[in-house]
């Protein structure tokens, strides 16, 4: 990608006049779709100067700018100002021929190092920035002004060489005024040292490489934003990923659109848009996609913006390459029409005598996996007032994802993000479980809202052992950082063995605010007591925990749970995830922390529902962050949490960039469902697998390779 920069774009508004000279000033940089980040809030003097600061900074592709300019140094020349002075430095994207904010990752773009600068009533008290007045004079004395002096550093040359300019050519004369910009007295100095740009008259000035007109769009020519819905009695749409038959999808893309020819085409597989499609203009498109004269039934869906006349993702690309003038599309987004009801199992109900029982359950149209949550507790199920839903009180022990209607209790999916191995059904407990509707067979992301309730069983064993009970920690007690925690409880006569669960109760889960008991530790023992290493796995929370004891028949006899409260230095954080492509937020993702210095790895990752952010805590220290999604590479952050303090992070998640799809057929030329369709890289035998819908149609999003593809069918 072509990237330049405008390395000093300034605009200054005045206001009434004043002796006096101060600069109060903001650095900071605009992400897309996000907002403003403010890096650092000071202010400096007439004569004197401040430097751009060595922060922690992660945002892509700003990296190298700010690493180019870090440190450079903003100089005031003595008695040059008449007013105080309010200046906000900006780091932010911009399309060159329009002067517009742009996307992350589009071209052409311009890196563009912002400053605005205003001029300050007396005693002024805010807001900042200060309303625009258009008619007030600039009043900087002439022959004096503001100087950004940006040192030759190695990062300096390195972006240097990025962007295409060599340190050879005289960097004073390499950033040429291009549209829109003014160049009014500004003064340019190119020394071994650094490089100065300073205005004698500050107007509006900046520059960039010529060349940067001459780029070539090579991917899509349309942004299009994820779909909006209304939920709840909100007015404002807001990122929805799943509808109901009758709700209003809202459609909107980066720039006004006049072509008759051009439609939103959508399929149910990705690449594929058979299914229909509706004409488009202007800057935004509402329609009910279970409503007339589409009549979308339960589905996951795949659509994007184009005025081809072909309705694969193949077809539209080759028409583009043929006709790159003409042929225009956007990025493929992706929507779901959920069923409005989820499974009500057969079995098991009631009072039962096998410690592995079947689940099953009616197949929910349209719905292409399930997610079935065993609980030790009973849970309720609150509707909130956004349209989300609560799960209040489980306590899992065993959760299992798939496609089909029919499970053995205890086996072991790895798709599943918590494959532990499931704990014994206890006699005379009664176990609550509910399935939920799934809309990717691997990403319990996509797992639905829709509930059915919550279903009872209660196990009998033929014969019982005694509980266990519990000695220490007692019931409600508190730690603040100890360093291991002793776990004892009685003998029970005639047990075997003994195995200690021990679980995080937290507030939040899949996206909902929920309160679950989640197992993050156990182990057996023969033993009556156990040490845990609670300052290396433990964060700030409540924990509770449990014993089962097991006699040689294998049945198992469950203690009391205890709880108990667990105090560390703790920081807060705030994620998101950004697609590289078109700089969307992104849906249904997960982060897993992982600490590198100091802090606590979590046992489970976090997982990305119904928001495009999320706040949790973790223990302070620094760790790896890092976010997937299906369809997308994993990405990687590293960033520190600081005590007390919020780390916000961005992760920018790049999608498989190659498209397959097909159908799979037997020899009678009848679809096959559930084919496992697998493809290996013949270079660097990396494989990825998908399965037939029942229509027998497979597409999967892999990297670019030689495959080789194989079909097998269970």
């Amino acid at each position: 990608m072509k990237r330049a920069i405008i390395l000093f774009a300034l605009v200054l508004f005045t206001t009434s006049l004043s002796a006096q000279n101060s600069v109060r000033y903001k650095f900071q940089v605009r992400i897309p779709t996000v907002g403003i980040e403010v890096l650092e809030e000071a202010q400096f003097f007439e004569g004197g100067n401040f430097s751009i600061p060595d922060v922690v900074f992660n945002h892509p592709p700003f990296n190298e700018l700010y690493e180019a300019v870090k440190g450079g140094t903003f100089y005031l020349d003595d008695n040059s100002i008449q007013q105080d002075l309010y200046m906000e430095i900006t780091m932010e994207g911009l399309n060159p021929l329009t002067g517009a904010l742009y996307q992350l990752f589009q071209e052409p773009l311009f890196l563009n190092l912002r400053i605005d600068v205003w001029e300050l009533p007396d005693n002024y008290n805010g807001p900042y920035p200060p309303a625009f007045d258009p008619t007030s004079p600039f009043y900087f004395n002439p022959g004096t002004g503001l100087e950004l002096r940006v040192n030759k550093t190695d990062a300096f040359f390195a972006f240097l060489n990025q962007i295409g300019i060599s340190p050879d050519e005289d960097l004073g004369f390499a950033f040429i005024t291009t549209t829109g910009f003014s160049g009014n007295d500004i003064t340019s100095t190119d020394t071994p040292e650094y490089v100065s740009f300073k205005t004698n008259h500050l107007s509006k000035f900046g520059g960039g490489r010529g060349h940067i007109h001459d780029v070539v769009i090579e991917n899509q020519t349309i942004i299009l934003s994820p779909a909006k819905g209304y939920s709840g009695s909100s007015d404002t749409p807001r990122l929805k990923l799943f509808f109901s038959p009758t709700d209003s999808l809202i459609l909107q893309w980066d720039r006004f659109i006049t072509d008759p020819n051009m439609k939103f085409k959508f399929g149910s597989s990705s690449g594929n848009y058979n299914l229909g499609e509706l004409s488009v203009s202007g800057q935004r498109k509402g329609f009910i996609p279970g409503g007339a004269p589409y009549n979308l039934s339960t589905g996951r869906y795949y659509g994007l913006i184009t005025n081809s006349i072909h309705n694969t993702f193949d077809e539209i690309e080759s028409d583009y390459n043929a006709d790159p003038a003409g042929i225009e599309f956007s990025n493929e987004i992706q929507f779901i029409i959920e069923a409005q009801n989820a499974p009500i199992p057969t079995s098991p109900k009631g009072e039962i005598n096998d410690a592995t029982p079947i689940f099953q359950w009616d197949a929910i149209p349209g719905v292409p996996a399930y997610w079935l949550i065993v609980s030790s507790t009973p849970f309720t199920v609150v509707s909130l007032p956004n349209g989300d839903v609560s799960v209040q009180g489980a306590n899992i022990l065993w959760n299992y994802i798939t496609d089909k209607t029919t499970v053995q209790y205890g086996e072991v999916n790895p798709n599943s993000p918590y494959n532990e191995q499931a704990q014994p059904l206890l006699s005379g407990n009664e176990y609550n479980y509910t399935i939920l509707n799934l809309y990717d067979d691997q990403d319990i992301s996509f797992a639905s809202t829709v509930f059915s309730g919550a279903f009872a069983f209660t196990y009998v064993a033929p014969q019982q052992i005694e509980k266990p009970q519990l000695v220490e920690p007692a019931d409600s007690s508190e730690f603040i950082g100890t360093n291991e925690i002793l776990f004892k409880w009685d003998p029970v006569q005639n047990a075997n063995n003994y195995t200690i669960y021990l679980y995080q109760r937290v507030q939040s889960f899949a996206g909902n605010d929920q309160q679950i008991d989640l197992p993050i530790w156990n182990s057996t023992t023969t033993n009556t007591s156990i040490s845990y290493p609670a300052i290396t796995t433990l964060s700030k929370g409540s924990y509770v925990w449990n014993v089962i004891a097991t006699d040689n028949s294998g049945n198992g006899a469950l203690s009391e749970t205890y709880l108990f409260t667990y105090d560390i230095e703790m920081g807060s954080f705030r994620v998101q995830a950004v697609n590289t492509e078109t700089g969307d937020n992104l849906l249904g993702f997960n982060v897993e922390a992982n600490a590198v210095s100091g802090g606590v790895s979590p046992a489970n990752p976090f997982i990305v529902t119904n928001s495009t952010s999320y706040v949790d805590s973790l223990v302070v220290g620094t760790y790896q962050f890092v976010g997937s999604k299906t369809g997308f590479y994993d990405s990687t952050v590293t960033a520190e949490i600081v005590a007390n303090g919020q780390t916000n992070l961005t992760i920018y998640l790049r999608p498989y960039p190659s498209i397959v799809s097909g159908t799979v057929i037997d020899q009678n030329n009848s679809p096959v469902e559930g084919a496992t369709v697998k493809f290996t890289n013949l270079l660097t035998s990396d494989e990825n697998s998908v399965t037939t819908n029942s229509n027998g149609e497979f597409s999967a999003t892999i990297p670019k390779g030689t495959y080789k593809v194989t079909v097998t069918k269970p």
